[in-house]
C-alpha cells in the first residue's frame, strides 16, 4: 500500500487488516478499533519520537478507559412496581457497594423492567444496544430472551429453574459460553411442597397446581411435583393462570373437596397476581403453599422456596468477579443454599387449620398478626 507520511485511517484492531508501512495505535473508547498512521519514508529520528509518543498516548488511553465507570445492565422479568423485586435489587446494589462498586461513581446501573405483559425480546435488544460490561438477567423469561440474541456480553442469571434443560448453559459445573448464575430450583422441592401440605391436611387426596404456561421454567416445577405425588397417593389437577380472571377460573376448576390442597408454582405472573391468588384460596378455605414469602405476607398460609435476597447478594459477587476479569464460562452455576419457610398462623386460624408444632419449630418466619 502506498501512502503519504502522516496519513491516518481507522482499521479493525487486528494486525492482519492493517497496512505494514505504518504504526497502529489503540483507540480509547473505541473497542476493536485502531488508528493507523503512515510512516513510509519517515526519518529515523522522527520515527523514534513518534513511536515513543504513540506508546505514551496508548498507555494513557488504556488508563483513561480503565477509569471509566463499568456499565452493569439489569433485565428484570418483573414489573417495576413489584415491591419484592425492588427488595431483591436493593440487596444486589448493597452487596455490589460492599464489594467496591458504587452506582454513580465507578459503576453505572441500567434497569429494564419486563413485567408479564412486556415485550422482553425488545427490551433485551435495547439493553444489548447499550453495550454494558456485564448483564444481570433476573428470572427465566429475561435469561431466555437474552440468550436468544446474546453470545458475547457476560451474563449472570438469577432465579432460573433449570438452565441446562433450557439450553442456556452446557452444565452446572462448566456452563461454557457467556452465561452463568444462580438457579432457584432443585427437584426435591416438589416433594417438600407436598410434604408440608400433607402435614397440615393428613387426608389430602387432590392437589391443584397453579401454573403460568408462558413461564419457560413451568415444566421443571411441574415435573418436580409429579415425581413426588405417587408417594403420597394424591391426584394432581393443573390450571393455567395468566390473568386475575384466570385465577378465579382455576380455583373453580379445583372444586371444593375437603381433601383438596393447592400448590402455586413460581413465575413472574403468579408473583404479580399473588394478592388475587391468596384471596381466591382464602375465600374457598383451601390450604395452599406458595413459592415466595410475599404470598404469606399477603395472607397466604405457607410459603417455601429459595431465599431470593440471599441469591441476589451472591449474584453481586459473580458480577464483581467478572468485572475483575474472570470469564463467565469459568464460574459454575450454583443452586440455592438457603431456603425460607414462612408460616402465617393468622391465616391458619382463619382457614380452620392447625399447624403442627414440628413445622412451627422448623419455620424461619412465623406471622402471627
Amino acid at each position: 500500500m502506498s501512502c503519504q507520511i502522516g496519513d491516518v485511517a481507522e482499521f479493525p484492531f487486528s494486525g492482519s487488516h492493517m497496512p505494514s508501512a505504518g504504526l497502529s495505535l489503540y483507540a480509547a473508547g473505541r473497542p476493536g478499533v485502531a488508528i493507523w498512521i503512515c510512516l513510509m519514508k519517515f526519518p529515523r529520528r522522527q520515527f523514534l519520537h513518534l513511536a515513543i509518543s504513540a506508546a505514551a498516548v496508548q498507555a494513557m488511553s488504556r488508563v483513561a478507559e480503565a477509569q471509566q465507570p463499568k456499565h452493569i445492565g439489569v433485565l428484570m422479568s418483573f414489573a417495576e412496581n413489584d415491591s419484592n423485586a425492588q427488595a431483591w435489587i436493593k440487596a444486589l446494589v448493597q452487596q455490589l457497594k460492599e464489594l467496591g462498586w458504587t452506582d454513580g461513581q465507578n459503576t453505572k446501573l441500567t434497569y429494564l423492567w419486563a413485567g408479564p405483559e412486556s415485550q422482553r425480546e425488545l427490551l433485551a435488544q435495547e439493553l444489548l444496544a447499550l453495550r454494558p460490561d456485564v448483564i444481570i438477567a433476573a428470572g427465566t423469561p429475561a435469561a431466555s430472551a437474552l440468550f436468544a440474541i446474546n453470545r458475547r456480553i457476560p451474563t449472570v442469571m438469577v432465579q432460573v429453574a433449570d438452565p441446562v434443560e433450557l439450553g442456556l448453559v452446557a452444565s452446572f459445573a462448566q456452563p461454557g459460553g457467556n452465561m452463568t448464575g444462580f438457579s432457584n430450583f432443585e427437584l426435591t422441592i416438589g416433594g417438600k411442597w407436598l410434604q408440608f401440605l400433607s402435614q397440615i391436611m393428613p387426608n389430602i387426596g387432590r392437589v391443584g397446581i397453579v401454573v403460568d404456561p408462558g413461564n419457560p421454567s413451568a415444566g421443571a416445577y411441574l415435573h418436580a411435583v409429579e415425581v413426588a405425588a405417587p408417594a403420597l397417593g394424591v391426584d394432581l389437577i393443573r390450571s393455567n393462570v395468566r390473568t386475575s380472571k384466570d385465577v378465579e377460573i382455576a380455583f373453580d376448576n379445583f372444586g371444593h373437596a375437603s381433601n383438596l390442597g393447592v400448590i402455586v408454582l413460581p413465575a413472574p405472573t403468579t408473583s404479580l397476581l399473588h394478592e388475587s391468588i391468596v384471596a381466591a384460596a382464602t375465600v374457598r378455605r383451601i390450604p395452599a403453599i406458595y413459592p415466595y414469602r410475599l404470598f404469606a405476607d399477603a395472607g397466604g398460609l405457607i410459603s417455601y422456596g429459595a431465599d431470593l435476597v440471599d441469591m441476589y447478594r451472591r449474584a453481586a459477587a459473580y458480577v464483581d468477579r467478572i468485572l475483575k476479569g474472570v470469564r463467565a464460562a469459568d464460574l459454575p452455576v450454583q443452586r440455592p443454599v438457603k431456603y425460607e419457610l414462612v408460616i402465617n398462623l393468622k391465616a391458619a386460624k382463619a382457614l380452620g387449620f392447625t399447624i403442627p408444632l414440628s413445622m412451627q419449630v422448623a419455620a424461619d418466619v412465623i406471622i402471627e398478626q
